[in-house]
């Protein structure tokens, strides 16, 4: 038995008053990591990629004023690549074939940017939808580039939705490589 690189016990998990995960340990011993890690910076550097190319078309073509506030956009733009690449990583170690991973991704892609605000935003829906949008991922993201974009705001606005955003991608990637250890015992 190689050496542990990861140890989790009884982690819980909860959104508002939804127990999310409920005491999941698991143990993911060294090289395992290393796997799960090459497959993640992959899928990080592509949405990279996209996210500048968007943010280019945006502050050249429409005009949206990106770079005013550098830092934060640049903080904003990897938290949500780290939490969509980690969230990439568990639907591949979820998906047992290319078709579940179709499903898989596009399922949580229409709920989540649904109730996120990347549909209706979520200051025109009320307090109580407002609060329900922000157990999704992109809720945070659209925060953050909102707090730049439409608000004009700085780095300091952006600081709480890059933290819930780091949160989410922790617990993907805490998933997936539980799974990925569940899958490689049997």
């Amino acid at each position: 038995m190689r050496p542990k690189a990861i140890e989790v016990q009884n982690l819980h998990k909860n959104f508002s008053e939804i127990r999310a995960v409920d005491g999941v340990s698991f143990n993911v011993e060294q090289g395992e990591i290393f796997s799960l890690l090459g497959h993640y910076l992959a899928i990080v550097t592509m949405i990279l990629c996209q996210f500048i190319i968007l943010i280019v078309f945006g502050q050249l073509i429409l005009k949206l004023d990106y770079l005013r506030a550098a830092g934060a956009t640049l903080l904003v733009t990897l938290a949500s690549a780290l939490c969509i690449g980690a969230l990439g990583l568990l639907i591949g170690v979820l998906a047992k074939s290319e078709e579940q991973a179709v499903m898989f991704s596009l399922i949580p892609m229409f709920i989540l940017a649904g109730l996120g605000g990347a549909r209706v935003p979520l200051e025109i829906t009320g307090p109580t939808f407002s609060t329900i949008g922000h157990i999704s991922p992109v809720a945070w993201a659209m925060d953050g580039f909102e707090n730049i974009i439409s608000r004009g705001l700085g780095f300091s606005s952006v600081l709480v939705p890059a933290t819930a955003l780091l949160g989410y991608t922790v617990l993907f990637f805490i998933l997936a490589a539980w799974r990925l250890h569940k899958s490689e015992e049997r």
